[in-house]
């Protein structure tokens, strides 16, 4: 299996803000609300990422049963995966900048 941020498609005419919220809350169970866009436009035009703040300290919903596991990793853990090829997609390098 290999690592990746929470994500997915946009509903009809749904922002991509709600789309950031909506996902995450769907494949980790824990809500958050984006308050920055960091990229926009990857992967051909449909693909944003948001920095979000952490609503709540626990998941409220169990998450994704296609998700393995959810992790939280500091930048040096994201570093050493990166170095060991373990992201789903090739934007992962960039996860580190967008890292406060």
């Amino acid at each position: 299996k290999k690592f990746d941020m929470p994500g997915g498609q946009s509903n009809w005419q749904e922002p991509a803000s709600c789309t950031a919220h909506r996902e995450t809350y769907e494949d980790t169970g824990y809500e958050v609300s984006p308050t920055e866009l960091l990229a926009g436009g990857l992967q051909g035009g449909g693909f944003n990422v948001y920095r979000c703040r952490l609503l709540k300290d626990a998941p409220t919903a169990n998450p994704d049963p296609k998700a393995a596991s959810v992790h939280w990793l500091t930048k040096e853990e994201v570093r050493e995966r990166l170095d060991q090829d373990l992201w789903r997609f090739p934007e992962a390098k960039r996860y580190v900048e967008w890292m406060r």
